[in-house]
């Protein structure tokens, strides 16, 4: 399956498991990965609506990797949506039928995303606008990849090299469902 990967980080250079995942993605056959911010920088008025189109059409996939950020996407990666997913690119139906993958990285434990947990919602529930959109264009969402526990300073070499060999598999279509982490 041709995979876009859209990666989206504020600063890539000081991440280790968004780093990690998109060097995989980079090694994966039949995948290209587009990195927003060493693309634009952080001007939004850069991006190349036309070029990211272009990219969009070719694929079949298209994952969106990013940290969380706020209880949502990178700046760069909303306006990505935003500037990218036009009303003519929808309605044309070029999106109709492709798969929306999300790989997210959080800080937080899992168990936070709960109704009892200190976030207070789950992430099935944060995640509702990205589902939505992905409705909207006609894609079909897929189970969201996450990578979660990953706040900086406080876990290991093992704990990024086991999130990358996870995500591996993913873009290989050999990741089985409990190991999707939502």
């Amino acid at each position: 399956m041709k995979t876009l990967v859209i990666l989206s980080h504020p600063n890539l250079a000081a991440s280790r498991i968004n780093k990690a995942l998109s060097q995989v993605a980079k090694a994966a056959a039949d995948v290209e990965v587009r990195h927003l911010e060493g693309l634009y920088g952080l001007d939004i008025a850069r991006i190349d609506a036309s070029s990211e189109q272009d990219a969009l059409a070719s694929a079949e996939r298209i994952v969106f990797l990013y940290p969380m950020y706020w209880l949502n996407v990178p700046p760069m990666l909303k306006a990505y949506i935003d500037i990218v997913f036009s009303h003519e690119l929808v309605g044309s139906g070029a999106l109709k039928g492709k798969v929306l993958q999300l790989a997210l990285s959080v800080s937080t434990p899992l168990s936070e995303y709960s109704k009892q947990g200190a976030i207070g919602f789950s992430l099935d529930e944060i995640l509702t606008p990205l589902k939505i959109a992905a409705n909207c264009c006609g894609m079909d969402f897929a189970v969201p990849f996450i990578s979660s526990g990953f706040e900086p300073g406080e876990f290991g070499d093992d704990a990024v090299d086991a999130a990358a060999a996870r995500f591996g598999k993913l873009l290989r279509g050999e990741l089985s469902p409990n190991e999707y982490q939502i």
